[in-house]
C-alpha cells in the first residue's frame, strides 16, 4: 500500500489510514479538481498528525502557552512548536541550547 512509510510513523491509527487510501484514489482518478482534494486531504492529514503529537491538556500546561483570543484552544503553530520543543521555555531553547525552532 502506498503511504506504508507514513503509517509506520503513526501505528495503529485507522484515520490516516482511511485519509491517505482515499487521497491516493483521488490521485489516480480522472477527477478534474483531484489537485484540490489533494491538498485538503494533505491538510486533514496535517491537522491530524498535530492533534495526535500536541495534545490539548499537554500544550496547555507549557510556560510558554497562551490562550489566543479567537482560538479554541492551541493554535497550530503552538501545537508546532510543543511538538519541536515540549514545554521548554523559547529563551532556554534559543539562548542556553542555542538552537533557533523557528529556522
Amino acid at each position: 500500500m502506498r503511504g506504508d512509510a507514513f503509517l509506520r510513523e503513526i501505528p495503529n491509527d485507522a484515520f490516516a489510514a482511511t485519509v491517505l487510501a482515499g487521497a491516493f484514489q483521488v490521485g489516480e482518478s480522472r477527477n478534474p479538481i483531484r489537485g484540490n482534494l489533494g491538498a485538503a486531504v494533505i491538510r486533514e492529514v496535517a491537522g491530524h498528525v498535530l492533534h495526535a503529537l500536541s495534545p490539548d491538556s499537554r500544550v496547555s500546561k507549557c510556560c510558554w502557552y497562551k490562550q489566543e483570543p479567537k482560538a479554541n484552544g492551541p493554535t497550530r503553530q503552538q501545537r508546532a512548536i510543543y511538538i519541536v520543543q515540549g514545554g521548554l521555555p523559547i529563551d532556554f531553547v534559543t539562548n542556553t541550547l542555542k538552537l533557533d525552532p523557528f529556522d
